[in-house]
């Protein structure tokens, strides 16, 4: 059974109810000509759905036991933000990361002190008057 749809006409509407028919939201349908993408999602700093980066390694070279994580401008500077883990060979850490191409700025955490990458001889001064490393990804 078709339901019948009934045309009024907003002339006869009282300017009241007209009032509340132009504040009332829009559709909450599809536009025309576009496609429901899903909202984009951040993780650790890092948009999903966005274009796909570079996949880069970080490697640290330090003492085993240690607590070594990766913060930069890619991250939001979250020294949490990324663990490096430890790998088979005793005192090596590494990550891997999808960075967008650009130029970006990071550090290592270990073990909540902020160090440069030893194996990056790139550095450029920060605000505070402190060294980052560079990483230039293209």
């Amino acid at each position: 059974m078709a339901k019948e749809r009934t045309q009024i006409s907003l002339e006869k509407l009282s300017p009241a109810v007209r009032a509340q028919l132009d504040g009332a939201p829009k559709s909450r349908g599809r536009k025309p000509g576009s496609k429901n993408r899903p909202k984009t999602k951040r993780y650790h700093g890092f948009e999903l759905g966005k274009p796909r980066g570079h996949r880069v390694r970080f490697t640290y070279h330090g003492e085993p036991g240690l607590r070594v994580f990766l913060a930069g401008d890619f991250n939001g500077w979250n020294p949490e933000g990324k663990q490096l883990l430890d790998t088979a060979e005793a005192g090596t850490y590494m990550v891997r990361c999808l960075i967008l191409p650009g130029r970006h700025e990071y550090k290592f955490v270990v073990n909540g002190e902020w160090i440069l990458d030893p194996a990056n001889p790139q550095r450029v001064c920060n605000e505070r008057g402190d060294w980052n490393n560079l990483l230039l990804v293209e």
